[in-house]
């Protein structure tokens, strides 16, 4: 990863498991990056993590919230908050 300011890469810090075949996404404002789904030990899974950094320590963090169902080979994207809202008023 590069952080604010270097000039060159450093590796980041790993991901609390193994995770292949995951989807994944960054924040509409660029500050986190967000993996869902994907394959652990050969099992899909339902995980959402989200890889963030605040005051150049970076850390991986899993959201309590869980897909609908294990995924693997998904595509995800964020959506902003205005057309979620203009979607729900429907």
């Amino acid at each position: 990863m590069l952080l604010n300011g270097a000039t060159e890469w450093i590796p980041g810090p790993g991901m609390p498991e193994p995770v292949t075949d995951a989807a994944w996404t960054v924040t509409t404002d660029r500050s986190a990056l967000i993996v869902v789904g994907g394959e652990v030990d050969s099992e899909v899974v339902d995980t959402v993590y989200m890889f963030s950094c605040e005051n150049q320590v970076c850390t991986w963090s899993l959201f309590e919230q869980k897909l609908q169902g294990p995924k693997e080979e998904a595509v995800a994207f964020m959506v902003p908050d205005a057309v979620a809202q203009a979607l729900i008023l429907q």
